[in-house]
Parts: C-alpha cells; structure tokens; sequence
C-alpha cells in the first residue's frame, strides 16, 4: 500500500506541475466570468459566504458566458428533443432487421428516460459543464450509478477541485479529484479509517485531504475481483499517507470536454480565456468611469482660503445635500472644480469591448434578432445551421470528447443494473 501512495503522491504533484501555467489564469476568469463557481485554491473550495462579486465592476463576460451555455444546451443537448440514438457500430441502419432496429429505438427510450429523471440531475450538471466550458474551456461531468433510486447520477465537477491527464491519442483518461472534507464526514464515507495512523484520536471537525483517483490500470485482466477494471479507483489522502479504497470502473466514469486546445497541452481554452485582455480593459474601464462620474456629480469646492467659516461643534464643511455653508462676509462664493472628463467616449469604449466579447461568447449567432415578418421552415433551418456551421469544430470535439463516452458508459450502467430491454438473440 505504502508503495500505491507514494506513486500516486509522486502522480499528483506532476499533474499540479502540468497545470501551473493556466492558474492565474483561471483565478482571473472564476472572478470575472464564473462568480459563482468553486475557487481555484487546494481542493476548490471557497470560504462559506465570502462574497464572489466584489471584482465584478461590469457583468458582461459573465451574462456571455451564461447566455453561450443556455445556447449550446438548447442547440446540442436540447431536452426537448431527441439529439442521439443508438446505433450498430459498421452497420448501415436499413440494413438490420425490424426486431433489431426496434431494439435500438428501445435502449435510446431508455436512456432518454433516465436523463429525464430528476433523480439523475442531467440536465443541470450538462448547464453547468456548459458554463465551465465556455469560462475556462474545460468541464468535467461524473456519471456513475445511485443505488439508491436505481437510476443514473450525474455531477458537475469544478475544474478547480480537478486534475487531468490525456493518453496517447489526446483523450482524457486520468483524473485525480481533490475535496477537502472534515473527518467526521470522511468517516461516514469510509469507517475503517478511524484505526488509521492519523486519524485515531483526531478532533472530528479536523479537515483533511481526500483525492480521487481514476486512471487505466497498465495491467489488468478481466475477473470478478472488484480491481480486475481497465480503470483504477483509489480513494486516499496524502495527509495520512494512506489509502481508504481501492476499486475500479470498466469505463472511465469521468467525462472531460475541451473548447479547444493547443497542442502539446492537455487543458482547454475557451471563449473566456480567448478575451481576457478585454475583460480586463473593460474592468478598468468601468472603474474609471465610475470616477468620472462621481467627480461630475460631486466635484470638488474651490474657495479661497480662510473665506469658509466652520459652526462650533462641526469638523469640517460639508457639501451633503441640506447642509449649510458658512462664509465670510464680503468672500466670493466657492466654486465646483469641473475635470472636463467625458463619460460618453468612455462609453463608447465599453461598449466596443462588450461586442468583442459578446462576439466571443458567440451570442451574437446564439441570440439573433428575430424579424417581424414571418419565417418559413426553411429560412429557420437555414439560420440554425448557419449558426451551427460556425460552431462545428467545437461541437464535434464535444461530442467526441464527452458525449459520445457519456452515452456509452450509461448504456454500461444500465445494461449492468438490467434496465435496458433484452437484446435480440441475432445481436
């Protein structure tokens, strides 16, 4: 076991090292673009109410970001439509048999209806991931089976909390999942720890380290032992330096996408990294607008000296609505220092980085203009594959990278568990 820790601690720190470049980065997004996500800091956990918006001195990027995932939700993965089915893998449709495609109209009902499920939060995790993908331009879901309600579950996971790794042909297939977590609620999930070198004794509310693992095993053979898995599962804490379980999954149970990337790198980039500069352009230059405003509004009191004269009891003049101004008699009358700014050029700027950011976000085709005479069929046809046209290479990635292994891994579940139909003896 002390060997198994020490090479996924010596693992860990690699993936730490391979995502150093992107951290500053990602802490500018998360605060100017996803408020409300988990931080960038050990285990992606914020403090408990901290305030999110304190940096948030314009909304653009983040309405941008929202409006990209309610747009690539409803245009990829709408709920009310059916975006998949299920297929024979070098087999031409019309050529199977009527019990054969029947079949298959059945097992695509079936998952359908367990993405439908509340109890699978489908279609909230996939909005989530939307948001992480157009922000960061990587998102990472986990699909994995709740014994409970006998249904599929779906969790967004934060790419703060989350380290990855891709094989040779640049799919993802290691991720090493980082939670910080009190003892109390470690030991509910894994009670033999409590006699752990450690842990025995320890003050309940104590909080510790606990990384999920999930990588292919090098060797590795088919049995009914619960490690006999092309994926490793390892629950441990390098706070402990030891490993509370160790399992594993036929089929990686956690789905990363890409925007896009660069090569030789394994993280994504997306529409938000694309323009930071002018998120942050546009961040100063609301601040200096909001300066220029308060000095039109409230611009300084020019009098001469001596010529105000302060009531007892007060501490100074004040220029508040209401109050008096005492002066000398025969002393001109204070005038306001006007700066001669120009609130309107400034706005113009602002609204020049709003477009190029609006633009990046692919608003523009995600949320068109809808014209007053009526359409046919054809023209909103032809727009929605004009729009989808733009976005081709991006959705293909995602549907390579996520949705096509996410399809795959819940007909797995659920085959397992014995939700689907019987299959056809000629299948």
């Amino acid at each position: 076991m002390q060997d198994l820790v020490d090479n996924l601690t010596k693992r860990y720190l690699e993936l730490q090292t391979k995502r150093s470049g992107f951290h500053s980065q990602y802490q500018e997004i998360q605060r100017y673009v996803r408020p409300n996500s988990s931080s960038f800091s050990l285990g992606g956990d914020a403090t408990i109410g901290e305030t999110q918006h304190k940096d948030m001195f314009d909304s653009t990027a983040c309405w941008a970001c929202d409006q990209f995932a309610n747009g690539l939700h409803s245009s990829v993965t709408n709920p009310s439509e059916r975006w998949f089915q299920i297929a024979v893998a070098g087999v031409k449709t019309e050529k199977l048999s009527r019990n054969v495609r029947a079949y298959l109209d059945d097992v695509s009902d079936a998952i359908y209806y367990h993405y439908s499920l509340s109890e699978s939060a489908f279609t909230s995790a996939l909005h989530e991931n939307y948001q992480d993908l157009g922000a960061f331009g990587t998102d990472i879901l986990y699909q994995d089976w709740n014994s409970n309600t006998r249904s599929l579950v779906f969790i967004p996971v934060s790419l703060g909390e989350a380290y990855i790794d891709e094989n040779v042909y640049g799919l993802i297939d290691t991720v090493f999942r980082v939670k910080q977590m009190p003892l109390r609620n470690l030991l509910q999930l894994f009670p033999a720890a409590a006699d752990m070198d450690g842990i025995k004794g320890q003050d309940p509310q104590k909080t510790y380290t606990l990384i999920h693992s999930v990588y292919p095993r090098e060797d590795w053979r088919y049995g009914l032992s619960k490690t006999d898995k092309p994926f490793a599962s390892v629950y441990w804490s390098p706070d402990v330096k030891g490993v509370f379980s160790e399992s594993g999954y036929d089929t990686l149970p956690y789905h990363v996408s890409r925007w896009t990337k660069q090569t030789g790198e394994v993280y994504g980039r997306g529409p938000g990294m694309s323009v930071l500069n002018s998120i942050r352009y546009l961040v100063q230059m609301k601040k200096e607008l909001m300066v220029s405003a308060q000095l039109l509004n409230r611009p300084p009191i020019v009098a001469d000296e001596d010529s105000l004269l302060v009531p007892v009891g007060k501490k100074g003049v004040t220029i508040a609505p209401g109050s008096l101004l005492y002066k000398t008699m025969g002393a001109e009358m204070p005038q306001p220092l006007l700066s001669g700014s120009q609130p309107n050029f400034s706005l113009e700027m602002i609204e020049s980085e709003r477009d190029a950011i609006r633009r990046a976000f692919y608003v523009d085709f995600l949320i068109r203009e809808k014209k007053k005479e009526r359409q046919s069929v054809l023209e909103i046809q032809d727009e929605r594959g004009e729009m989808m046209r733009q976005m081709a290479p991006m959705c293909g990635r995602i549907e390579t990278e996520k949705l096509g292994p996410m399809i795959a891994r819940s007909y797995q579940l659920l085959n397992k568990h014995r939700m689907l139909p019987e299959m056809p003896a000629e299948l």
